[in-house]
């Protein structure tokens, strides 16, 4: 039992007599688990984390996790007095000058804030706060993404989790051999709307807490020659085209493209977006 946005947990083992009682309605033992290790693991994995923070941050390893997260460093110093390295860019939020990200070399941490008071973000925070804010995710998402992003810098390996990775259940999943293109859906809500379309393609719901293992699950799955089409929020575009540039490296076609944040609100607009893309990716074929 554990609140998945927080840091704390309570150890409570897993019983089979406790299990079954949320068996029901065709759910089994097996369901009621795999459910519950998707909202636990994440949480663990932030003293993984934070030990990765604590054994491997060096200057170099700071400003490429900026890098990685698509910030754009104007101005950067040292204070040596405090053991800080700060990099200043713009806030992501208000737009005002002299944001800046603070590594501290004795904590060893990073922190951020907007020095505009009137910003939500003029309050320190911590790296992981950071991206929540600016990525709007949960807390759980925010630590799962950082830590690809460090695992990846650093060369630390993933033990013991390429074996699980590729069983992570998708809510929807529609492989077709003879298919040119694999569409990934990152929002549910547009699944209806991409498989009305695009009848005729292989097509995967992943959600953003699945994210950071689209990778090994594209691999497991997908065939090598279907070009990846990936459908995200306009504002995740430059993020996601990041991470498709670095987890590939030219070895697969990837195409990240940005749908209109008001299609849940106009769903014609939606719809229309949708239906000039499966246009478009048809004139390729």
């Amino acid at each position: 039992m554990h609140d998945c946005n927080r840091e704390s947990c309570i150890d409570v083992p897993i019983v089979v007599h406790g299990v079954e009682q949320y068996a029901v309605g065709g759910i089994d033992e097996t369901d009621v688990i795999n459910f519950a290790l998707q909202l636990y693991l994440p949480i663990a994995r932030l003293d993984r984390f934070k030990r990765l923070l604590k054994d491997k941050l060096s200057e170099k390893v700071f400003f490429d996790m900026l890098e990685q997260l698509g910030i754009e460093v104007a101005d950067q110093e040292t204070d040596e007095e405090k053991g800080r390295v700060y990099a200043y860019t713009n806030c992501p939020l208000c737009g005002a000058r002299r944001f800046y990200f603070s590594w501290d070399q004795v904590r060893q941490n990073i922190f951020a804030g907007c020095y505009d008071p009137v910003c939500k973000m003029h309050y320190v925070m911590d790296i992981i706060t950071f991206v929540q804010k600016n990525d709007g995710v949960g807390y759980k998402e925010a630590v799962l993404s950082l830590t690809d992003i460090l695992q990846q810098i650093t060369g630390e390996t993933k033990e013991n989790e390429s074996s699980i990775i590729t069983t992570i259940p998708l809510e929807y999943c529609e492989i077709k051999k003879e298919a040119k293109f694999c569409i990934v859906v990152t929002v549910k809500a547009d699944l209806l709307t991409v498989c009305q379309f695009m009848q005729s393609e292989s097509i995967i719901l992943i959600e953003q807490h699945q994210m950071p293992f689209l990778k090994d699950i594209i691999a497991s799955i997908v065939p090598s020659e279907q070009i990846l089409i990936l459908l995200c929020e306009t504002s995740q575009c430059v993020r996601y085209e990041l991470d498709a540039h670095r987890t590939w490296n030219g070895d697969r076609e990837v195409i990240v493209k940005g749908l209109p944040e008001e299609r849940h609100v106009k769903r014609l607009l939606g719809l229309t977006a949708v239906k000039l893309l499966a246009n478009e990716f048809s004139i390729r074929k």
